[in-house]
């Protein structure tokens, strides 16, 4: 099973049940929201997702942050997961490269989980 990741700012890697490689890049500081096609989103590109009417999602990367994302066209063949963080969120966050999950749960139950690396870059100023 493929799944692709991409954020729509071209950031992206391929999901294989065996291979993690999900990496993104968030820019400490700036928003990273849908509008501004910065958000980043995994895609049932295939069609072999669980239903994921009803379910919630998690962002979290290892000791920096958690926030909520968002389920799009839940039960559709084009359903995904669309995590968008703000500003205020990003600016707390240490440069680096840090682990990140995004934890699919409905009624208790993980329905599904997507592994990989957060590099964060700081702005630079003079």
């Amino acid at each position: 099973m493929n799944y692709v990741m991409a954020s729509r700012a071209a950031i992206g890697g391929v999901w294989d049940e065996t291979i993690a490689d999900h990496d993104i890049t968030v820019d400490i500081g700036y928003d990273h929201a849908d509008a501004d096609g910065r958000a980043f989103e995994w895609t049932d590109e295939d069609g072999s997702w669980v239903d994921l009417t009803g379910a919630t999602a998690e962002l979290v990367i290892a000791g920096q942050m958690e926030t909520a994302c968002s389920i799009v066209n839940a039960g559709t063949a084009s359903q995904s997961i669309l995590c968008e963080l703000t500003a205020a969120e990003t600016a707390t966050l240490k440069p680096g490269r840090w682990a990140f999950v995004v934890d699919v749960t409905r009624g208790g139950r993980l329905l599904k989980q997507i592994v990989g690396w957060a590099t964060h870059v700081a702005r630079v100023t003079a």
